[in-house]
């Protein structure tokens, strides 16, 4: 046949088309596989599980004891610390700082603070507020009675427990105050012709301790008394009594029950003066101890020609303040 012929034009080009077809299949086989190994490699491997979850603090209340209610803790800048009890596998760790943010209403680590990690274990956490770096024993918390100031006024949670990495929020309720507090509210009557400045305020008694160590881990919680150590006074105290009246508040260590006279000494216009507080004995009779969390009020009068007594006094739930000012009168 005449390979130039029609017929033999026709079959070449069979050929070639066919020989076109098995390349362009080959091709088109080549990308499939290739795109489906691309996209096998593509798919991300499940993320492992994290071993470790930093720990969190989701609210913060404090206890009133007398109503038997909580206040948040909601102060911007309020600071708490925090601890991992040796348990459960767990080391001990703290205190570490947290400090409240009110803009964005939560609790935070403090800036440069290593955070608490929590594993599949389950571990045991408390705090103390406010924070204090020098609070490292949780057996031996060293307390000073003295003049009120809101870094002095201590309060401790009790112990959180089942705290893991699945369940890393804490909410550290009805944290309990350390201290019990006296406010005199001292009014200068207008027969008094002197300044009323009021320099120190002493206290005096058997159960009237300086200082004291408290354990709250472990538990139960326990005040440890000095032995010989007996009483304390506040001074260059600054407080002018006026005719609306002035009031200042001090922190005390708390006894239960409180069974032994107490004396105050007032130093007025450089004059010191002294009135004594009989528990349990009328006008004192509703006065039986030192509770912590509780807040017992007295009210003074300074006159000219009278001594200087303390004729009552109201129990109430803590007050969180420095210095109050308007004068109180308590009911006869």
């Amino acid at each position: 046949m005449n390979e130039s012929s029609p017929k033999s034009i026709g079959k070449r080009r069979g050929i070639s088309l066919m020989r076109g077809n098995r390349g362009f299949f080959l091709l088109a086989v080549s990308l499939l596989c290739s795109c489906t190994e691309f996209t096998r490699l593509e798919l991300p491997a499940p993320a492992p599980a994290p071993s470790e979850v930093a720990l969190g603090v989701h609210s913060v209340s404090l206890s009133m004891v007398l109503t038997r209610t909580s206040t948040p803790l909601t102060q911007n800048g309020a600071t708490l610390g925090v601890y991992r009890l040796a348990a459960g596998g767990y080391d001990f760790q703290g205190p570490v700082a947290f400090e409240y943010d009110a803009v964005n209403g939560q609790w935070d680590y403090r800036a440069g603070e290593t955070p608490i990690y929590l594993t599949d274990a389950q571990a045991q956490v408390c705090a103390l507020s406010p924070y204090d770096a020098a609070f490292t024993d949780l057996s031996a918390l060293p307390l000073q009675a003295g003049e009120y100031t809101q870094s002095a006024d201590l309060c401790y949670s009790g112990i959180v427990e089942g705290v893991d990495k699945d369940s890393p929020g804490v909410d550290f309720a009805d944290l309990s105050r350390a201290y019990s507090q006296i406010t005199f509210s001292l009014l200068k009557d207008p027969s008094y012709p002197g300044d009323g400045v009021v320099s120190s305020i002493g206290f005096e008694g058997e159960q009237v301790y300086p200082s004291a160590n408290l354990t709250v881990v472990p538990a139960p919680v326990l005040y440890h008394y000095p032995e010989t150590e007996r009483g304390f006074t506040a001074s260059d105290l600054a407080l002018t009594a006026t005719a609306e009246g002035v009031s200042r508040s001090f922190l005390l260590i708390p006894v239960t029950p409180l069974d032994s006279p107490i004396t105050v000494s007032f130093t007025i216009d450089g004059v010191r003066y002294e009135s004594r507080i009989t528990p349990g004995v009328n006008p004192f009779a509703n006065f039986t101890s030192l509770t912590a969390g509780t807040n017992y009020k007295f009210s003074i009068i300074i006159a000219q020609g009278a001594e200087l007594t303390i004729n009552n006094v109201t129990v109430t739930d803590w007050e969180d303040h420095e210095v109050i000012t308007g004068f109180e009168p308590l009911p006869d």
